[in-house]
């Protein structure tokens, strides 16, 4: 029987939000074998690996995908500056989903000054003479003058149509094909001008490697690679990356080096499997996309904002409280109900069902807040990994959560959780930061004692 002590001293944040296991459980319906993670040795020697090709291939700027790949590129730039290597790192991240207007994501690359800076005369004339070249809409050379960079951009911005501020599908071959071709639609050849001279601009008009760690499908090159065409016309870059799923990946025009492709995809899995997928707690950081804002939010500013909240006992009890009700409405059930894959619907419990309560009310609270969004981060990362699974373990888990929110909010103790999450958030909000903090810290630090013995 489970008594309340138990469920008290069972949910805690820390507990929670503990060591991410998504992988041993499954057995791969492919290869029928149980995978396992890299170990952070592992990580190291296949960082050093490709610092070494980094090196080789003589490029000095490096485009990092503000993916998972994030922390495997940090080990490598930290080597590479060990080595004196004068390298230009810069860490980008383009959302995947649609966007109804990229402007703050453009604008969060501009320097303040920049921002501010109005155009010159030889550049308003160049902007409008191209403007009647391409048929685009520009504003009237007078009314250049009088704006700011940043608004004649998020004038542009309004204007660009949805086809252009997201790539067409297509497959991984052909988006390596047709990297860096020059194509570039009217939108961007306008969106470039004005971004000509700035220092994001000046950057990427330099070649680059492009540093991810999966190129699955492509979406996520695809979606880069259209950004980059808003801020340069004439970007070329190579990409290196832990895994890039076509054979003989090395031999493409496009690619400088792959530690794995799809003739070694057994060998890459088999190794271990890369472990920063998804791992917002690793990873440091995330982004938070809002109406006007594309920022960078890191878990310390979120540790740091809630910091010296009294009331840890009661926070325990109110998740103890939350867990009552999960078991009481049979909630956990529910979520499983939903599950269409057997081993997925196996592989979800009762925290998984918490840490989305968790994010729904604070969403109800906070909607499109930097907090819900890491409580979803959080609460996703949980979640089956997608790589090496077949991805439709990872929808599995989102459908198992579809009309969740409506079951809650239909429960009888719904209005009283909302205001006790509501006296307990802060003190929550903070552990939670806090627990991931920690943890990477602890990995970041073991990571670093090791890089000593790849160089």
């Amino acid at each position: 029987m489970v008594t309340q002590r138990s469920l008290y001293a069972g949910y805690t944040p820390e507990k929670l939000y503990g060591e991410v296991h998504n992988l041993t459980q499954f057995l791969h319906p492919t290869y029928r074998k149980k995978f396992r993670f890299l170990t952070d040795t592992g990580v190291v020697q296949y960082a050093s690996r490709l610092a070494e090709k980094i090196h080789e291939s003589g490029y000095r700027h490096i485009v990092v995908s503000e993916t998972g790949a994030s922390p495997l590129a940090r080990i490598c730039q930290r080597m590479l500056a060990r080595k004196k290597r004068s390298l230009c790192w810069k860490y980008m991240k383009f959302p995947r989903d649609p966007v109804v207007n990229i402007f703050p994501i453009l604008r969060s690359y501009l320097i303040k000054k920049e921002q501010c800076a109005h155009l010159t005369t030889l550049e308003i004339e160049r902007l409008c003479l191209l403007g009647r070249k391409l048929g685009g809409t520009t504003m009237r050379p007078a009314d250049l003058m009088r704006k700011q960079r940043a608004e004649i951009l998020e004038y542009l911005c309004d204007r660009i149509p949805p086809s252009d501020s997201r790539p067409h599908k297509k497959p991984l071959g052909l988006v390596l094909d047709t990297l860096s071709d020059g194509t570039a639609s009217m939108s961007q050849q306008l969106v470039a001008a004005v971004l000509e001279h700035t220092r994001i601009a000046k950057f990427l008009n330099e070649p680059f490697l492009y540093f991810d760690e999966y190129i699955d499908s492509g979406a996520t090159l695809a979606t880069a690679n259209r950004y980059f065409g808003f801020f340069t016309s004439a970007h070329t870059c190579k990409l290196l990356s832990y895994y890039i799923n076509v054979p003989k990946a090395g031999k493409h025009s496009a690619v400088a080096y792959a530690l794995f492709d799809a003739d070694t995809k057994g060998e890459c899995y088999g190794a271990g499997v890369y472990p920063f997928e998804n791992r917002v707690d690793l990873i440091g950081y995330f982004y938070h996309l809002g109406k006007k804002t594309f920022r960078k939010v890191s878990l310390g500013e979120i540790s740091a904002k809630y910091k010296d909240q009294q009331g840890v006992a009661s926070a325990d009890r109110f998740l103890a409280e939350l867990q009552k009700v999960l078991s009481h409405h049979k909630l956990l059930e529910r979520v499983r109900g939903r599950c269409a894959v057997r081993p997925v619907k196996t592989f979800i419990d009762s925290r998984h069902v918490i840490r989305y309560l968790l994010w729904h009310l604070e969403k109800k609270r906070h909607d499109q807040s930097a907090s819900a969004e890491f409580l979803w981060l959080l609460w996703d990362m949980y979640g089956p990994i997608w790589s090496p699974l077949p991805d439709a373990y990872h929808r599995d888990y989102w459908k198992g959560f579809e009309g969740l929110d409506e079951d809650i909010e239909r429960i009888p103790e719904y209005n009283q959780l909302c205001k006790a999450y509501a006296a307990n958030r802060r003190i929550i909000l903070f552990r939670v930061a806090h627990v991931c903090t920690e943890r990477r810290r602890a990995w970041f630090t073991h990571i670093h004692s090791l890089i000593p013995h790849a160089i």
